[in-house]
């Protein structure tokens, strides 16, 4: 490789200084940098080590009064009960893995929905669409003339299909009441 960012490689510094004992620089020499980058940063170390020195305090800061006494207060008192008792571990690695499970449930329920809702909308404007192509073909009278005589053998089929199933509707409960009039004076054994 002989150019590493439009810079040639003899201009980068890819080897560990020799008179390091700075954790800043150690982390500079490992790090594939122009040479004027890396003279900027250890000319002007003493501002960025003081925000790298201020960080780790605050860290400190943080695990000695925030994440220790967390951790010695709630976790590790749970962690042990639940080590000290199994019962109460198969009880919470029920309850994970049926959450887990509901959560998959989840998902596969929302991605069916969403090919039904999809296949529902391309149905529905699919049939708009037809009907537009049919009554831009056809002329408005035309399809309203079509409606009318289509429209009205689909009623009298429905009508008669009606009136046949109301009929055996009928039929059947007459015969129930004389099935069930005979049955009367049965009394069984």
């Amino acid at each position: 490789m002989d150019n590493f960012q439009g810079k040639s490689v003899t201009n980068l510094v890819l080897q560990r200084p020799r008179n390091s004992h700075n954790f800043h620089t150690d982390i500079l020499a490992y790090l594939p940098l122009p040479a004027n980058v890396v003279n900027h940063l250890t000319t002007h170390s003493s501002v960025y080590l003081s925000i790298y020195h201020r960080f780790i305090s605050l860290r400190s800061t943080l695990q000695t009064h925030v994440f220790t006494p967390f951790l010695h207060t709630f976790i590790y008192p749970a962690l042990l009960r639940l080590y000290n008792s199994p019962d109460i571990l198969s009880v919470v690695l029920f309850a994970a893995v049926l959450l887990l499970s509901l959560k998959v449930l989840d998902m596969l329920r929302q991605a069916i929905m969403f090919w039904v809702r999809m296949v529902t909308r391309l149905l529905f404007w699919g049939t708009i669409l037809v009907c537009g192509v049919y009554v831009w073909g056809r002329g408005v009278d035309g399809a309203v003339d079509d409606v009318r005589v289509y429209g009205g053998a689909l009623m009298d089929l429905w009508t008669s299909e009606y009136d046949k199933y109301d009929n055996m509707q009928k039929q059947a409960k007459v015969a129930a009441q004389i099935n069930g009039a005979s049955k009367k004076g049965y009394k069984g054994r």
